[in-house]
């Protein structure tokens, strides 16, 4: 019958592949006063500094457990938002102390980075290469030797063997080690390209409506990028405010805009926040100049913009109003606050408080839940054997939100492989392919989906 590579070039509107997965302080020196280290020299300080390098780690841990506990939801952001921690904090030991240990958690962390979303994440990469090579080449008391063996040798190492990993990843997928398997399936089903520049081609027959209408919805968004691009990136940019800042972390940036003194220049910033900028630039033009934008995209920056956050609630704390101390009572309100709803929006679901899911996604958005699948699945391994199931099309209801139709990478290996229903005929030539396994129709129309063996005498209703 041939291998099931080729029986998905014919019939790939059957099945939808998932064969790629879904596989410090940065912050610079403190403002004022409180400029010295933390680390070992609270000694030095006076009572009123010490007691406000206190209310400042705690407002930092507050808020960094409040407004950041959304990004940790599932196991993609968890493995990119644990990549740029891990590039942020021990990317600083690395630089400063020159620790081995330090270094590896970097590589470690820019590896997480490149096999989650490598194309955002190249764009934060680029400019830590940069300051990495200054500071490499940068003349001072410290041997470059020491740099080499302690930092620069032990990041390249990780990174060597991540890209080569990932290079064999991509030869045993899809024959080629430079081809990942994101740009196979766009070559086979999209003929919409990635950059609004690049003209679109003919759109591809499609075996299954579904698979039509996702593409002809993104042909309509890469049509407004391309007619529209100042809306377009208007938009973009609403929706990574609405997601990553909303109003309540906007209010530190209105305040800083009354605290910095007049004629202020970016030099007058220590080096950490020029940094925090140029990175932040960077990472926000890549991700301008695809024609599609979606909130988990910039999830490689998410420790970037918190960053800034924090940063400037430390800036704007000392700042009085008078002789009122506005800028600390704004700073231990939006902590408290943004404590108190985050336990509001994990308590909503336990105590019975609905949460309908809005049409633009926030930090507190509730999660599609789908517990149909999930049960369906758990009744066929119950009974135990391989089973090829076919799914009857959805009458109203969003195919990319409520879809039953998706396979694990090896779908030869998996107990349970789902299809769409397309007709007696063209089912025969799945089943044909799939001797060994039981066969299910599916309807999931009806108020709870219903779960049949396929017979021939009675095949799936026409389309």
């Amino acid at each position: 019958m041939g291998s099931l590579r080729d029986v998905s070039r014919e019939y790939g509107s059957y099945l939808r592949f998932q064969i790629l997965p879904r596989a410090g302080n940065l912050l610079g020196d403190w403002p004022g006063d409180i400029r010295a280290s933390v680390l070992g020299r609270s000694a030095e300080l006076s009572a009123d500094v010490r007691r406000d390098l206190l209310d400042a780690a705690r407002m930092d841990a507050a808020s960094l457990g409040a407004i950041g506990w959304h990004t940790c939801r599932n196991s993609a952001w968890n493995l990119q938002l644990l990549g740029e921690q891990l590039l942020g904090w021990r990317g600083c030991g690395a630089w400063r102390k020159q620790r081995v240990w330090d270094a590896a958690w970097m590589g470690i962390g820019l590896a997480l980075l490149f096999n989650s979303r490598p194309y955002e994440s190249l764009f934060l990469a680029v400019p830590i290469a940069i300051a990495l090579l200054v500071w490499l080449l940068r003349k001072d008391e410290q041997r470059i030797q020491r740099k080499l063996l302690q930092v620069i040798l032990p990041l390249g190492i990780i990174i060597t063997v991540t890209l080569g990993a990932m290079a064999f990843y991509f030869w045993k997928t899809t024959g080629q080690p430079f081809r990942p398997p994101y740009l196979v399936h766009e070559s086979t089903y999209s003929g919409v390209p990635l950059f609004p520049w690049i003209p679109l081609r003919s759109a591809p027959l499609y075996t299954s409506s579904e698979l039509g209408d996702f593409y002809e919805a993104q042909r309509e968004l890469f049509n407004f990028a391309v007619l529209h691009p100042l809306q377009n990136l208007l938009l973009r940019s609403f929706l990574f405010w609405l997601f990553y800042f909303g109003p309540m972390l906007t209010v530190p940036f209105l305040m800083l805009l009354l605290a910095l003194p007049v004629g202020a220049k970016l030099s007058d910033f220590p080096a950490g926040v020029r940094f925090l900028l140029l990175a932040a630039g960077v990472s926000f033009a890549g991700m301008a100049l695809p024609f599609l934008f979606l909130p988990h995209y910039a999830a490689p920056v998410t420790t970037l913009v918190y960053a800034f956050v924090l940063r400037t609630m430390r800036y704007i704390r000392p700042f009085y109003f008078g002789a009122k101390p506005v800028g600390l009572g704004i700073t231990r309100a939006i902590a408290v606050s943004c404590v108190l709803l985050a336990v509001v929006r994990i308590s909503a679901p336990i105590v019975g408080i609905p949460l309908t899911p809005p049409r633009l996604k926030t930090w507190a958005s509730e999660n599609y839940k789908f517990p149909e699948r999930p049960a369906t699945i758990s009744a066929l391994k119950g009974l135990g054997g391989l089973h090829l199931v076919f799914v009857v099309a959805q009458k109203g209801i969003d195919q990319n939100t409520f879809d039953w139709v998706y396979n694990a990478a090896d779908i030869d290996a998996s107990k349970i492989v789902w299809a769409r229903d397309l007709g007696p005929v063209r089912n025969q030539k799945l089943i044909n392919f799939f001797s060994n396994r039981k066969l299910w129709i599916l309807h999931p129309n009806g108020t709870a989906p219903t779960l049949m063996p396929y017979l021939s005498q009675a095949v799936a209703q026409p389309r």
